[in-house]
């Protein structure tokens, strides 16, 4: 009962209040919708967070690597309090993590616009203005930022990255300067200073900068490779090589320090290594950092991989474009094609560098160095003699220059240019190679040999030395000696051809055939253009009494260098041997047309002739014969091979008295051997 009455009472009162107050209604119907706005606040905010908890989970959600719920919590802040700037500020910094950069830049431009005097705001829009490589406006910016924080280092720091980006190294130091009396203790502006320093070839400041840094983080990795870089530069490889080892010990993926260490060892002469730091430098920068494609390049050049090397140079050329780095590797590119003998691209590629870097000696010497392989020696003196002038210490220049002139037949000039690179570093095997190898063409080889064994004292894994070695102990009638040393140079470079063919030729002069054929067709596939391993097979193979295979080698010969008068006469010969005289009429008939004052082929054709019964033709050929060489035996032998009688009769013709001696001697070779050895010889020589 108490019940029901007490809620007709209230709902009385209710009814009451409502047809007796009219003026108190509104009152009390707004007071309710104020209520429930209130209400419907407080449920989104325990629901949702207040704006400062949505700032703080972002936070933490960007912070995480989750920059796409970051960006979720940021909105909603923004959306609780969209007049606040610093949100504006997160909200860019995960759509710059997104790589939204432009929305980052509008965000942030939002918040200056809410807060002018934002400092982070211009921060920011410094930073992803520099990355966008809209340098100019990045400097406005990063000026703007330090008006508003005048004590800061930080954008004293920042601006000089744009300024160094922007080729203004010394308006960058002097930022850096900057940055480092307002805060001694900024490791990082210590470590920039050193690097810029360094390029500027300021390399005691250099030095002394990276100590600092060092000292104030001895733990910091990038600190010792930096210093690792400029001790490189002095010539400290040892010292170079132990910051290196530092700098990985503290932060093994460092590719700055692999790649460092690579370099100075590839310096030193240890190019396996350096192969193997440049490999694990290219895998952590992820094959994209020119300057590591570029060393790793040049150290498959060195170790005589050029084919090898051209996809790392060309895509670090691609990636350069400008600058030292674009210069080393056109420069290594260059070499490489130059090695792999296309030379009218290397020239061109070489050119390139040059304009690239054209104060650097060491272009210019690899430019001399191209000149040289493409045949051009003069010009490659000249290119030489500008790597001197723009350093006149560089043993190499001075080498390659004695090699220049070597080519050009200036022998004493060479010999002294080899004497000053000798004088600048006793210890350089090419210097002495080359000295060595002058030594030998004046006809010197004993004292060329003891030059040549010194030049493989000092650099004993250069298949050079022992090459000439191998070339000196053959002309001094020592052939096993030079098969040891042609041996010792093809274990060095198995992939050189003409190692190869020269231990084909002394294997012969061995009698060890089979072995020279082997040396022979391995030289054949190394350089499928080395017209010279067919030609010299075909002597091997003659020697062996096997005149058709010899024939068949001869004419491969004569495919690959058709203008040669020199094989199409050996392939006549040894037709001629195994009486194919047809073939070898045409043969020798091709030779005459190619160099028609021989008196080899001349000869040869008139045998060939007499053998087919075509005797007054063979006569006339002998005749030309006689007359281009009145002293070839040859062609009284093969005058011995025509009818005695008509032999007579055309002499009285002529009024002469015949000739002693129409047959060979006991001594003499059979048909067809002393002209096709002296031809043989001849084109070895000329090779």
């Amino acid at each position: 009962m108490g019940g029901g009455a007490g809620r007709r009472g209230r709902r009385g009162r209710g009814r009451g209040g409502g047809s007796g107050g009219a003026k108190d209604a509104e009152p009390r119907g707004y007071s309710l919708r104020k209520g429930l706005a209130s209400l419907g606040r407080a449920v989104r905010g325990r629901a949702d967070g207040s704006a400062d908890a949505h700032k703080r989970r972002g936070a933490a959600l960007l912070g995480r690597g989750r920059p796409e719920e970051a960006l979720r919590s940021f909105n909603m802040a923004i959306r609780l309090e969209p007049e606040d700037a610093a949100l504006r500020v997160s909200r860019a910094m995960a759509l710059y993590h997104m790589d939204r950069n432009d929305k980052a830049l509008a965000a942030l431009d939002r918040a200056i616009r809410l807060d002018p005097g934002h400092a982070a705001a211009h921060d920011g829009r410094c930073h992803i203005l520099r990355e966008m490589g809209r340098l100019e406006e990045a400097l406005a910016a990063s000026g703007e930022s330090i008006r508003l924080s005048p004590g800061s280092g930080t954008g004293r720091e920042a601006r000089a990255r744009i300024l160094y980006e922007m080729n203004r190294s010394e308006e960058a130091l002097a930022s850096l300067g900057e940055a480092v009396r307002l805060d001694p203790g900024r490791v990082s502006a210590h470590q920039g200073r050193g690097h810029i320093l360094r390029e500027l070839g300021r390399l005691e400041e250099a030095l002394a900068a990276c100590d600092m840094a060092v000292r104030l983080d001895p733990g910091g990795a990038a600190g010792h490779c930096t210093r690792g870089d400029v001790l490189a530069d002095l010539g400290r490889p040892k010292e170079a090589l132990g910051e290196y080892a530092e700098s990985l010990r503290r932060g093994p993926g460092s590719p700055e320090a692999h790649r460092g260490c690579g370099r100075v060892l590839r310096d030193m002469g240890r190019l396996e290594e350096a192969l193997a730091s440049l490999n694990e430098a290219a895998w952590l920068a992820g094959s994209s950092d020119p300057s590591i494609l570029a060393l790793r390049g040049s150290v498959l050049v060195r170790l005589g991989q050029p084919a090898k090397a051209v996809p790392d140079l060309e895509a670090a050329a691609a990636a350069a474009e400008a600058g030292p780095d674009a210069a080393e590797a056109l420069m290594w590119l260059g070499t490489a094609y130059s090695k792999i003998g296309r030379h009218e691209r290397a020239l061109a590629l070489m050119g390139r560098a040059v304009g690239s870097n054209p104060r650097s000696p060491e272009v210019r010497m690899m430019h001399g160095g191209a000149l040289l392989d493409a045949g051009r020696a003069a010009e490659a003196v000249a290119a030489y003699d500008e790597a001197l002038r723009l350093d006149g210490s560089l043993a190499d220049a001075h080498a390659g220059r004695g090699y220049a002139l070597l080519a050009g037949g200036r022998r004493r000039r060479a010999l002294a240019a080899f004497g000053r690179a000798a004088r600048l570093n006793p210890r350089m095997s090419d210097a002495v190679l080359g000295i060595g190898t002058i030594l030998f063409r004046l006809g010197r080889p004993k004292r060329a040999l003891a030059v040549l064994d010194r030049a493989v004292r000092l650099d004993p894994e250069d298949a050079d030395p022992h090459t000439a070695r191998g070339h000196a102990l053959l002309v001094l009638g020592r052939p096993k000696e030079a098969l040891e040393a042609y041996d010792a140079a093809a274990r060095i470079s198995p992939g050189s051809a003409p190692i190869h063919l020269r231990r084909g030729e002394t294997l012969c002069a061995l009698g060890r055939h089979r072995g020279a054929l082997a040396a022979l067709d391995r030289a054949a596939s190394l350089d499928t253009g080395m017209w010279i391993a067919h030609l010299t097979r075909g002597e091997v193979l003659r020697r062996m009494d096997k005149p058709v295979d010899a024939a068949a080698a001869y004419e491969r010969a004569s495919r690959i260098r058709p203008d040669l008068a020199a094989p199409h006469y050996l392939r006549g010969m040894a037709l001629g041997g195994a009486g194919m005289l047809e073939e070898a009429l045409a043969a020798l008939e091709e030779a005459a047309r190619i160099e028609p004052e021989a008196a080899h082929v001349a000869c040869g054709r008139g045998e060939a002739l007499a053998g087919l019964g075509r005797h007054e033709e063979a006569r006339g050929a002998l005749d030309e014969a006689a007359r281009l060489d009145p002293l070839n035996m040859d062609v009284k032998r093969v005058r011995g091979m025509l009818p005695e009688q008509e032999e007579k009769k055309r002499e009285e013709k002529a009024g002469g008295g015949g000739e002693e001696g129409g047959g060979p001697g006991p001594g003499e070779e059979k048909a067809g051997g002393g002209g096709e050895e002296g031809a043989g010889k001849r084109q070895r020589a000329e090779a």
